[in-house]
């Protein structure tokens, strides 16, 4: 009996010893990661949600494949699945930034406002974190969805002093100032996010909507001819034609 005992356990022995080591797994996860955000770049969402199974599958500390389902995920519309990979990621990592604020933007898409508050915060509370003014205009976005302009204009204004080409930011900041009734200073930031992005329609509508209410037809019909020019189908461009039709 002794001797079955033995033989069982030099068989046991001989398949671990036979299996992937450590830094063998890390290198085949490393390359169904790197695959993966190759199909991710391209588009090919399904493939790249494919390899990054693969990664966590062979490896299961791969931080950034956590990560890149849970962008996977959400881009599937798959919030929950979403969350749950970046909580993962973070269990790992818990100074990942990158990780906090998407799973920011996650909770920000299921209204849950105070927890996608907390993951911004956490984000930015690493100073080593490379883009802060993601954190920063997604912060702002949850603040003007509750109504609380002051604290969602300092958002978007210390996004702008990070990255002062940032034109999502310069743009919110003329809805919150539309909102204030504060049209003067809209219509500054509507054209300064237009300087930066000329084709960015919302802007060019919302500057015509701006530029209408102060009565000035001539500027207000240019913006809403160049929002039909840059996107004649959209909800924008029907909008656009029926204030031309009232300045006629």
């Amino acid at each position: 009996m002794k001797r079955i005992y033995l033989s069982c356990a030099v068989v046991l022995l001989f398949i671990y010893a036979c299996g992937p080591s450590l830094a063998e797994r890390k290198r085949n996860a490393d390359a169904n990661h790197k695959l993966g955000l190759k199909y991710y770049s391209e588009g090919n969402i399904q493939l790249a949600y494919v390899e990054f199974q693969k990664a966590i599958t062979t490896y299961k500390d791969d931080r950034d494949s956590y990560y890149m389902l849970g962008l996977v995920n959400s881009n599937m519309g798959k919030l929950d699945e979403a969350i749950d990979m970046y909580i993962r990621a973070l269990k790992i990592d818990p100074n990942f930034s990158d990780a906090h604020t998407n799973l920011g933007v996650a909770y920000s898409a299921q209204k849950k406002w105070d927890k996608a508050i907390e993951e911004f915060k956490k984000a930015l509370s690493n100073p080593q974190y490379p883009y802060p003014q993601s954190a920063h205009y997604n912060l702002g976005l949850v603040y003007l969805n509750k109504n609380e302009y002051e604290k969602a204009s300092k958002e978007f204004e210390t996004a702008i002093k990070i990255q002062p080409n940032f034109e999502p930011a310069y743009f919110q900041l003329g809805q919150i100032y539309e909102r204030m009734g504060k049209r003067r200073e809209a219509i500054v930031n509507y054209l300064e996010a237009i300087k930066i992005n000329p084709g960015l329609v919302d802007a060019h509508y919302y500057l015509g909507i701006a530029y209408y209410k102060e009565g000035n037809k001539k500027l207000a019909a240019e913006e809403f001819k160049k929002v039909i020019d840059r996107a004649p189908d959209s909800d924008f461009a029907n909008s656009a034609k029926n204030y031309l039709k009232v300045l006629k």
